[in-house]
């Protein structure tokens, strides 16, 4: 029997500054983002309200993107404590091949459960 290896924890995660990538060139890489914001917002404890909005932002933000330049990248990563949240950026290709910052929102929690 073979187990799962351990997630990161919050602490982990936080500090250690990592930045979630993700590639999105067509509708399932949307609702990838989606859910990888999800996990990162369940990893820092945020209450179901607060996951469902990152949901649907990453999602809007995603899809819009596509619509506009084909493609795009979703940079994700963890806001430390006091009020932990989710920084979320999408940087879109413009038509001469540059990457440019579209859209970029924080997603914090107000009592460590609920959104702002």
């Amino acid at each position: 029997m073979t187990s799962e290896p351990a997630r990161p924890t919050e602490h982990q995660l936080a500090s250690s500054g990592a930045e979630v990538i993700v590639e999105i060139h067509d509708e399932p890489d949307t609702l990838l983002s989606s859910r990888v914001c999800y996990q990162l917002g369940e990893a820092i404890g945020l209450g179901d309200r607060a996951l469902w909005e990152i949901s649907v932002v990453v999602s809007e933000l995603a899809s819009a993107a596509l619509a506009r330049s084909g493609g795009a990248r979703l940079h994700a990563r963890l806001l430390p404590r006091p009020r932990p949240g989710v920084e979320v950026e999408i940087r879109e290709r413009s038509p001469r091949g540059e990457t440019r910052a579209t859209a970029r929102t924080w997603l914090r929690a107000r009592d460590g459960r609920g959104s702002q």
